[in-house]
């Protein structure tokens, strides 16, 4: 048989007698829950509570009619003092008053003459600065405007020489 090599299965046969009911299953799940019963009768009222809290105030009133003025209080201090008023008319003029003495002015009339002389020096060493300064401000035009002019005077005598612009061939041997 094992070298036997086998056809195509065949069609289904007829099916046979259906056999005996076998053994009974588990049993299931409980199924959904019925419908609420009918209410029963109303049972009896039962006895008051105890008192409750207080509820909010109400709205206050309308005010009254005001009562008869007081007595008026005392007097209060003294604001302050308000702006001056516009200057009065000028016054008579008073006695001449006494001079001082020659003594009394003599210092002060030789400070304002030392203050003068020094002022005076200032001036005149500040003017004689500023005239150096000028004086040395021409002398450095003049030296710079010599050493221009004396390039210029060089320059003019050479001449430019032109450049060879042709393009030369090198030698054979290398020069």
């Amino acid at each position: 048989m094992a070298g036997e090599t086998r056809g195509k299965q065949g069609p289904q046969g007829i099916p046979g007698v259906q056999g005996s009911p076998g053994r009974t299953g588990p049993q299931g799940k409980p199924g959904p829950r019925g419908a609420p019963g009918k209410s029963g009768s109303q049972g009896p009222t039962g006895k008051a509570g105890p008192q409750g809290k207080a509820g909010l105030d109400g709205k206050p009133g309308r005010d009254g009619k005001p009562g008869a003025n007081g007595k008026p209080g005392t007097d209060g201090k003294p604001g302050v003092d308000g702006k001056a008023g516009p200057q009065g008319p000028r016054g008579e003029q008073g006695p001449p008053g006494r001079l001082p003495s020659i003594e009394e002015v003599l210092p002060w009339i030789e400070k304002i003459v030392e203050a003068w002389g020094e002022h005076q020096r200032r001036q005149t060493i500040e003017a004689e600065h500023r005239l150096l300064a000028e004086q040395q401000r021409i002398d450095a035009e003049r030296t710079l405007a010599e050493t221009l002019k004396d390039d210029d005077v060089d320059d003019g005598d050479r001449k430019k020489k032109k450049k060879d612009k042709r393009r030369r061939r090198k030698d054979a041997d290398g020069e």
